[in-house]
């Protein structure tokens, strides 16, 4: 499988999120750090909208005027939007424009009442404009996955005939399975007629925890290009995996926005386990010279993607566990029977029926039972969980 580009979208399409919302300073931020994690195009808005994105685009424009990755501004089959995208963008020294419209019948029908000849004419003039200017070319048909095949096929080739080099197939309302999406992307692979003056572009939905999953099946069927927000992942990218984890906190937390703690990679509990058993096996790995590939009890090394392997101290915590926490807090060696006894007494704490649901014990309690056996304390905490 070739390198597939990274078209990031966290600024437009994510701020849609409903609770999030970045002003100029911390847009101009957050492309900074996209742009060093390694994506390949950034999308801050659409200029014609509304002044913040105009002037957020304009920012980040400038900021990267002499390198660094491809500044898109979105925009609709309107001329005027258009024209407000490369004013906006104009100063980028890699730049992109990413127009499109609506190609499934309730689209055209019920938002915007054209039929399919005006919505073909619309596709033609305006990407003829926008081909005009000294930028990349991106065509969208919204709702692609719930377009007719054999019209889609059309529009996107009259997309490409008038300029575009770039198609993004969105599944807008997070419609399809893995399967169906590659059947989308494989039947425009094969039917549109002028698809190898293109790149096409998945442009995938999480309404079902697919998004992931979807695009790397259009990957599989001849996409070279992913639309994401951050905190999803592609496939083989030249993203610096060491940035996911830290990247995602970063824009959570400027959104006021809570990461699920499932998310895959970047949630709270990823790399956490509070199974006595689990964390026997990741401790021998974790103390291994030097650090192996593969772990007894995950698919991931978390250290590859920013974060590490944390454990939670419970009732489900075993000895092992919690002999390895004291040695973390910087306590010397604990003889055989006193780590039994440490055990007994955290377990009775643990136990109480208010601490049973508590994700973890405070270093405090540690301390506590430490002092009760008379643990000596020789050395300063070691970093780590």
């Amino acid at each position: 499988m070739d390198n597939v580009l990274l078209y990031d979208t966290t600024l437009r399409d994510g701020s849609q999120t409903p609770g999030a919302g970045l002003n100029i300073e911390n847009k101009v931020n957050v492309a900074k750090r996209l742009a060093k994690m390694g994506v390949n195009v950034i999308e801050p808005g659409f200029p014609a909208a509304s002044k913040t994105d105009f002037e957020a685009t304009v920012e980040i424009s400038k900021f990267f005027s002499k390198k660094g990755p491809i500044i898109s501004a979105f925009a609709i089959i309107n001329p005027k939007t258009v024209d407000s995208a490369w004013e906006a963008v104009k100063k980028a020294k890699n730049k992109r424009v990413h127009l499109g419209i609506g190609t499934s019948n309730v689209h055209m029908e019920q938002k915007l009442g054209k039929d399919r000849n005006q919505i073909l004419d619309q596709i033609h003039s305006v990407v003829k404009h926008a081909a005009k200017y000294d930028w990349e070319v991106q065509f969208f048909a919204e709702d692609s996955t719930r377009t007719e095949p054999k019209f889609l096929w059309e529009a996107l080739s009259i997309a490409i005939d008038a300029g575009a080099t770039y198609l993004n197939i969105p599944d807008t309302v997070g419609y399809c399975i893995p399967r169906g999406y590659g059947e989308v992307i494989k039947g425009i692979m094969k039917n549109v007629k002028n698809i190898k003056k293109a790149t096409v572009g998945t442009h995938t939905h999480n309404d079902m925890g697919l998004a992931i999953a979807c695009a790397v099946s259009g990957v599989e069927n001849g996409a070279g290009l992913i639309f994401r927000e951050h905190p999803e992942i592609g496939v083989k990218t030249n993203l610096d995996p060491a940035l996911i984890i830290p990247t995602a906190k970063y824009i959570a937390e400027l959104n006021g926005i809570m990461i699920a703690q499932n998310q895959p990679l970047v949630g709270k509990n990823a790399f956490r386990t509070g199974s006595g058993l689990h964390q026997f096996g990741l401790i021998k790995d974790v103390l291994q010279k030097p650090r192996p590939k593969k772990f007894s009890y995950s698919a991931f090394d978390p250290k590859v993607y920013g974060g590490e392997f944390e454990f939670v101290y419970n009732f489900q915590t075993g000895s092992n566990a919690l002999l390895y926490k004291l040695n973390q807090l910087g306590y010397g060696k604990v003889e055989p029977n006193v780590q039994q006894k440490f055990y007994e007494e955290f377990m009775k704490v643990a136990n109480i029926e208010k601490n049973l649901r508590k994700e973890t014990m405070p270093d405090s309690v540690f301390h506590a039972i430490a002092k009760k056996l008379k643990i000596p304390k020789t050395n300063s905490p070691k970093p780590g969980k």
